[in-house]
This record gives structure tokens, sequence and C-alpha cells, in this order.
């Protein structure tokens, strides 16, 4: 039976596992969680400042 969660515990999970990954300097296991093309838009979700 396949498990099927909702869109926040998907984003919690991820936002967990990148978390784990920065606490520890796993840079790798951060790496591994964005795709291997991305765009700017991307990169402002975690840099922007209002």
């Amino acid at each position: 039976m396949t498990q099927t969660h909702s869109p926040q515990q998907r984003v919690d999970a991820w936002l967990g596992s990148l978390e784990s990954a920065l606490a520890t300097g796993d840079v790798a296991a951060a790496a591994d969680l964005f795709a291997p093309e991305s765009y700017w838009r991307d990169l402002v979700s975690f840099t922007w400042k209002c």
C-alpha cells in the first residue's frame, strides 16, 4: 500500500533533511536535496530578505 503525504508533510520532511545536513556540515547530503539544474528563483526562497 502506498502512503500518501500531504504537501505540508513533504515540505516538513525536506526542510528537516536540509536542516540535518547543514547542522552536521554534510555538504553532499544538502546538495542532493536540490535538482541538478535549478534557477535563481530557487535561491531567492532561501536568501530573500524583506
